[in-house]
């Protein structure tokens, strides 16, 4: 076993085939910079002790090093190619079951896109994707980093990809670089993807800032870039709630994440293969539209435009007769109404962009064709008809009883 230990003194216990290095509860440290090889048998299962080379990934001294990174990033995409990006948990091994599902939907990927699988070349989801994507013969690439859940590890390369694949950065900010530009379309014919997995802070911190870059159009802005959060097991059931709530408050624009397709199952992720298209569900909570609310309890329209206290039955009855496909979602409620519970997904637009109903393009347009259809509501008009039909009723009986005359 080579060991190469160089920088700052810093002990570390590191059980034999470990890939993580666990640290002493004592360190010696120092200013000193030693380059030693060590070249050492141990029998099986015993420790060995080491000392963790940080001179790689000391503080930069120029900016030029950061630039330099970056242009290697470029050069291994140019040398695999760009495709879909999975972002994911470290953490998962090979006994759980979203890294048996990941290995599925990467293979299934791979082969329908016909493109190379790119990842943090990390242990966890990530290895799951590049194994999965290697099973088929299609090309792998990564960006490595020296820390992966929260520890370091004891070598800059990889187990089994090619060296000319893959990169290990010492700059988190070149490592998002090369992950970003391996995304990037620049011809219709480049098929390239982003998926989330499930995963922590590090998998959090990327999501959020590729969604932020497609926000600013720094992404997908000629040629749109799919992205796609694998909801396994509800993993993202929360954040999508957190997500809804900050576009009901206001911190969040209506369609700021409407690029983030959501699937559940690898079965969801992959019909969503067409690329340039992107499902557009419009929220609609019951509040937007009731006119005994006020503007900043949540009504979005006029009050003389609204309708009294209406109902989601009532608005995806409406929604129907306007033929918009609806789900309503009997779980959800508004952030500043939780007494009513229910929304509806409306659905305006087709996937080759066409809208369902021609008359309704936007989604001020149906709050106002809903509130103005739902007091039409059958359920509403026949409740007012019923007593004139039974007073008109008994009239008739009154003046038919009455009729009759005695012999």
């Amino acid at each position: 076993m080579e060991i190469l230990v160089g920088g700052r003194c810093d002990y570390r216990l590191l059980p034999r085939n470990h890939h993580v290095a666990k640290p002493l509860s004592s360190k010696l440290k120092g200013n000193r910079t030693l380059n030693v090889q060590l070249l050492t048998k141990f029998s099986s299962g015993r420790p060995m002790l080491c000392r963790l080379g940080s001179s790689d990934f000391a503080e930069r001294t120029s900016p030029n090093e950061v630039k330099k990174e970056i242009e290697r990033c470029y050069e291994v995409i140019h040398r695999v190619g760009r495709g879909v990006i999975y972002l994911g948990s470290s953490r998962l091994n090979e006994n759980h079951p979203h890294y048996q599902m990941t290995m599925e939907l990467a293979k299934e990927v791979a082969s329908l896109l016909d493109c190379a699988t790119w990842t943090g070349a990390g242990p966890g989801l990530m290895d799951a994707a590049t194994k999965g994507a290697m099973e088929v013969k299609r090309p792998v690439g990564g960006f490595k980093i020296a820390r992966e859940a929260g520890e370091w590890t004891t070598s800059n390369f990889h187990s089994y990809l090619p060296s000319e694949t893959y990169l290990t950065c010492r700059f988190f900010s070149a490592r998002k670089h090369g992950l970003v530009d391996a995304v990037v379309r620049n011809s219709p014919s480049d098929k390239t993807a982003v998926i989330a997995l499930p995963g922590g802070i590090g998998t959090l911190d990327e999501v959020f800032e590729i969604l932020a870059l497609i926000q600013l159009e720094r992404i997908g802005s000629k040629l749109p870039v799919p992205f796609l959060l694998m909801n396994y097991n509800s993993f993202y059931s929360k954040l999508l709630e957190f997500l809804d709530d900050c576009e009901d408050w206001g911190t969040v624009s209506k369609g700021e994440v409407a690029s983030l397709w959501k699937g559940s199952y690898d079965s969801e992720g992959l019909s969503m293969e067409d690329l340039p298209s992107v499902k557009r569900w419009i929220i609609l909570y019951p509040i937007y539209i009731n006119s005994k609310k006020t503007l900043t309890e949540g009504r979005r329209i006029c009050a003389s435009k609204a309708c009294e206290n209406p109902t989601c039955i009532e608005i995806g009855d409406c929604c129907n007769y306007l033929k918009l496909p609806n789900v309503i979602e009997v779980d959800k409620a508004y952030p500043r109404d939780f007494m009513q519970r229910g929304r509806l997904r409306v659905l305006i637009k087709k996937e080759d962009g066409t809208f369902f109903n021609p008359e309704i393009t936007s989604r001020k347009q149906l709050m106002l064709r809903v509130a103005e259809l739902v007091p039409k509501h059958h359920g509403r008009t026949s409740k007012k008809q019923e007593p004139v039909a039974g007073s008109s009723a008994a009239q008739s009986s009154k003046s038919g009883k009455g009729g009759k005359k005695k012999k």
